[in-house]
């Protein structure tokens, strides 16, 4: 286990064990400098705090989860990978080659189902996708893994089964659901019936292992496609890191304006400045829980 990362036990569910119980993640030999590097333990739970801050507004029109599918189950849905990237730091981008590597089908690692609601998570992920995800997931607090073993997987038509049973379990509680339907700069008039039309949504009117009737008639549907643009575009330590790149690779080109030597300076002080706050309030939070520092 890495010494320098704070777990919080989260709650796995499986078809043996569906009411679920405290378990640490088998192993954290995959919680290295490599991945510490592409994104920050800190920024990813505060970035979950802001989705998470959507949902505590003073609004009777607030949702109480937002719902975020991936991959065919969502008809490959772009607002949805979008918030998945937000806050999984870009694992789902198509450039992203290290899915490649696998071997293994999109569909398969695809198959993802999260419902963020104000003090929880929610996530539905098969035993392929699990070990990628971890990393980035299991430091967040109140989370439910709702996952397969790797025997019980093969049972192809157990596992949609499963799937389906986790998805009803996680929206038991909700009666308004936000849904992620556009991304940034691709705005699309939301419908419910569109919606609808979703793989795991059809399923969910399934007798026997569904919900017990449509669930857009279940359920009030919105989009929250605005509340998230604005979230994204809140500036964190990676999201610097990242536009310092950018700025970077145009300094470096031939025919680079005179305005990035300074934009560079300006944009490097920042996140050093961020950065050391971040490791302020960090310390802060391991003296307050009497905790030695971190050497």
């Amino acid at each position: 286990r890495n010494p320098h990362v704070e777990v919080c036990p989260f709650t796995f569910c499986n078809k043996e064990n569906k009411a679920g119980s405290a378990l640490q993640p088998p192993s954290w030999t995959f919680l290295n400098s490599d991945l510490e590097d592409k994104f920050s333990f800190f920024c990813s739970c505060s970035r979950l705090r802001n989705i998470q801050a959507i949902l505590t507004q003073s609004s009777k029109s607030q949702p109480d989860g937002i719902l975020c599918i991936l991959g065919i189950d969502s008809r490959y849905n772009e607002g949805c990978r979008e918030l998945a990237n937000y806050l999984l730091f870009g694992l789902y981008n198509q450039n992203n080659n290290d899915f490649e590597r696998t071997g293994f089908p999109e569909e398969v690692l695809d198959d993802i189902i999260i419902l963020i609601k104000p003090d929880s998570v929610h996530l539905y992920c098969n035993p392929v996708n699990y070990n990628h995800l971890l990393p980035y997931v299991a430091h967040w607090r109140n989370l439910h893994f709702h996952c397969l073993t790797e025997n019980e997987y093969k049972d192809e038509e157990a596992a949609e089964e499963f799937k389906i049973s986790s998805f009803v379990d996680m929206v038991r509680d909700c009666s308004r659901i936000g849904i992620p339907y556009s991304c940034q700069g691709h705005l699309q008039i939301f419908d419910m019936f569109i919606v609808e039309k979703w793989p795991i949504v059809q399923a969910f009117a399934l007798e026997g292992i569904g919900g017990d009737g449509f669930f857009t008639m279940k359920y009030e549907l919105m989009d929250v496609s605005a509340d998230l643009w604005k979230t994204y575009s809140k500036m964190d330590p990676v999201s610097l890191e990242d536009l310092l790149f950018e700025v970077m690779q145009v300094k470096s080109s031939a025919s680079a304006p005179a305005w990035c030597n300074h934009r560079v300076k300006v944009l490097s002080f920042y996140l050093v400045l961020i950065k050391f706050m971040g490791l302020i309030h960090r310390l802060c939070l391991l003296l307050l829980a009497g905790s030695p520092p971190i050497p």
